[in-house]
């Protein structure tokens, strides 16, 4: 990349026939609006691909989680379907769930987040 400075007096188009005539034909030449517009047009992309890997981690986050939770039930599931043959009703074996749920939510920022 050369840049170059053009005189007052020398309009741009005349100064890009000079550099053309003087330069060897595979050299490009172009303004500076062009080079801006190929510069917006680059970061424009690179904000597309930024996009599209945020949406492909989003997307994993989802089935890790989704998998996480349905291994979590499998394994629970023996013990609610003791509970629930022992007579528990549907209802009080949610709350009983949920009541678990926030216990834990209360005491893991006491204990860290991380598994012991």
């Amino acid at each position: 990349q050369i840049d170059v400075a053009v005189e007052p007096d020398v309009s741009v188009e005349e100064m890009g026939v000079r550099l053309r005539e003087a330069l060897p034909a595979h050299l490009g030449i172009a303004t500076v609006e062009a080079r801006r517009a190929e510069m917006s047009d680059l970061a424009a992309g690179f904000a597309v691909m930024v996009n599209a890997m945020s949406a492909i981690g989003l997307v994993l986050a989802i089935l890790i989680t989704a998998n996480r939770l349905s291994t979590i039930y499998l394994q629970r599931h023996w013990e609610l379907s003791v509970l629930r043959g022992q007579g528990m009703s549907t209802r009080s074996l949610v709350r009983n769930l949920l009541v678990e749920a926030g216990r834990i939510a209360d005491m893991k920022p006491l204990f860290g987040s991380h598994p012991t």
